[in-house]
């Protein structure tokens, strides 16, 4: 307590240096961050969070420009019964009072279904949600959501109910004779209900495009080659507890027979078992980061403490590549013979080569792990670790009988069932010893979608409320305009009756339609263009401006809003010019 994050961070700093006075061979050129837990914790899914938040605004914003539409329409409508009470003594402030309430009524309204819609939405979405989201079952709905949405509801209805009862208080008594009870009447009005149709538009435009990008960044991860097939193959992780199997207490370890005797018992039943093509044991699963090491090339000096680089540090065994479909490039693989005693060996990775050997023939090489010179055998190509958008480390693949370790991930390829293959692999496991049990059981395919599995959450909130936007500015456009039609309806008659066509009406509506929805894709587009901006760190392959996602977006909300243009200006083609010259 007290201690701030620089302070930790000397203080720990002395201590490194001091261990590296002491054991220079360990932690010489090694060093320590300090961070905050809940920095730790939440630090690296905030982004998405804060963009998702911002997008749910956005939503509320277009639900609440439909709202006050709608009061504006309504207001409109009521003027000659506003216009009544003020002359028998209603004051503009009773008359404001009653309007507000009428919206704040409405608005709570709303704020109650969603609360009762959120209490199954939020499960759904928990269960939806990926294992990488911090404290995800946590999240639920208690007093601090309920306080929250039911003070947002009061704010949005006084907000966006306030403009609407400002303009239907001010009826006086000029509403009582003029004809302006119908609806959409007013210049002003209906300048304001199309400025809100604009911005409603434009926001959609902004989370058309989020959600666009998101979706075009998903299909560049997906396709992204893992470098290994993971088609078919189980993978479970096992340790060998150290009150029955004692492992040695220094380290390199380079040898242990009690543990490899096990291992080899496991490898042999499960090759037995009907429909197994191939077993294999690592220490890690090929997308695990798993750790790393300082190795040294031999005849190279060695490298100041600021400059010293570690690659992977992976045991496996000698059906690891061939299980996983990793082809050997140079060199030849592990085998049966790379046993304790034998010459130490290691295989390397493309990766490493760039790093460590550029453009040198490594086969032969020698370098240094743990203190332990170790021969070059091979070299594989890069395998994708610690996901699938990360760049690929250097790696040294080391045989697992020459590193033996006390916990390993067990993988399995099998033709035959999954469920009837774990099934028999448990049992092998239990009989060797009671004390055994798998753990984090999955298959390589599950590991793969779960490394994606928070790209494709952001995905589909994004593309929900993307949706969600659309068909609210679609209902905004089609009300607006409607209103707009039947405001216009005597107009239309006698257009008609003077000799205009059925096809004139249509596109007079759609052209005026179409200015409307230009000027809310080109507020929509700046707008994408300079917020996108915040998706920077949840993209890969595109950037924030994609030129593909700002063009295919707007074209499809553009046929979007014209089609529901396009059926209220149908309906005013139809009308009878006499009902309509007739119409109040």
């Amino acid at each position: 307590p007290g201690v701030s994050t620089a302070d930790a961070d000397a203080e720990l700093g002395v201590i490194m240096n001091r261990l590296a006075e002491l054991d220079p061979g360990n932690n010489k050129g090694r060093g320590v961050r300090v961070a905050p837990l809940h920095e730790e914790l939440v630090g690296t899914v905030r982004p998405a969070l804060l963009v998702l938040l911002g997008s749910v605004g956005l939503v509320l914003l277009i639900a609440c420009a439909n709202v006050a539409n709608l009061l504006l329409v309504r207001g409109t409508g009521r003027r000659r019964e506003l216009a009544v009470r003020a002359a028998l003594g209603a004051g503009r402030g009773r008359l404001l009072t009653q309007m507000l309430c009428e919206s704040l009524v409405l608005s709570l309204a709303g704020g109650l279904l969603g609360i009762a819609v959120a209490r199954f939405g939020v499960d759904a979405l928990v269960l939806l949600g990926p294992a990488g989201v911090p404290r995800l079952d946590a999240i639920g709905i208690d007093g601090n959501v309920l306080a929250f949405t039911i003070g947002l509801s009061v704010a949005t209805g006084l907000f966006f109910g306030l403009l609407p009862a400002l303009r239907a208080s001010g009826a006086d008594a000029a509403a009582l004779h003029d004809g302006s009870g119908r609806a959409g009447a007013g210049l002003a009005g209906s300048r304001l209900r199309r400025a809100l149709m604009v911005a409603e538009l434009g926001v959609a435009v902004v989370l058309v495009i989020g959600a666009g990008l998101l979706v075009r960044s998903y299909s560049k991860v997906t396709g992204i080659d893992p470098g290994f097939d993971a088609e078919g193959v189980l993978a479970a992780s096992l340790n060998l507890p150290g009150g029955a199997y004692p492992f040695p207490d220094h380290w390199p370890v380079l040898e242990w027979p009690g543990g490899q005797a096990v291992y080899d018992e496991l490898v042999r039943e499960v090759e037995a078992i009907p429909g197994v093509e191939a077993v294999s044991l690592s220490l890690q699963r090929p997308v695990d980061g798993g750790w790393t090491t300082r190795v040294v090339v031999e005849g190279r000096p060695e490298p100041p403490p600021h400059e010293q680089r570690e690659s992977r540090f992976r045991p496996v065994d000698e059906a690891y590549f061939s299980l996983l479909g990793v082809p050997l490039k140079i060199g030849r693989g592990f085998q049966t013979a790379d046993a304790p005693g034998a010459p130490l060996v290691a295989i390397v990775n493309d990766a490493f080569l760039r790093q460590e050997l550029p453009g040198e023939d490594p086969i032969g090489r020698r370098i240094r792990v743990f203190g332990e010179y170790r021969e070059i055998v091979g070299v594989v190509p890069d395998v994708q670790f610690r996901g699938l958008t990360r760049v690929t480390d250097a790696a040294v693949y080391l045989p697992l009988r020459q590193n033996p370790q006390s916990t390993v991930s067990l993988m399995v390829r099998t033709g035959a069932d999954a469920g009837a293959t774990l099934s028999a692999v448990r049992q092998i496991v239990s009989g060797i010893g009671p004390d055994l049990a798998l753990f984090r059981v999955e298959s390589l395919e599950d590991t793969l979608r779960q490394s994606t599995a928070v790209r494709r959450f952001n995905m589909l909130l994004l593309g929900l409320f993307a949706a969600l936007s659309l068909v609210l500015a679609t209902v905004g456009i089609y009300g607006v305009v409607s209103c707009t039609v039947a405001g216009r309806t005597r107009e239309f008659g006698v257009r008609m009756a003077l000799g205009a066509e059925s096809g004139d009406v249509v596109s007079m509506v759609l052209r005026q339609g179409a200015r409307w929805i230009a000027v809310g894709l080109a507020v929509g587009l700046a707008a994408g263009f300079a917020g996108t901006r915040a998706l920077g760190t949840l993209l890969y392959g595109i950037g924030p401006r994609d030129p593909l996602t700002f063009v295919v977006a707007p074209v499809f909300l553009a046929l979007v809003a014209l089609a529901a243009c396009w059926l209220p200006a149908r309906r005013a083609s139809r009308v009878d010019p006499l009902d309509a010259i007739r119409c109040e």
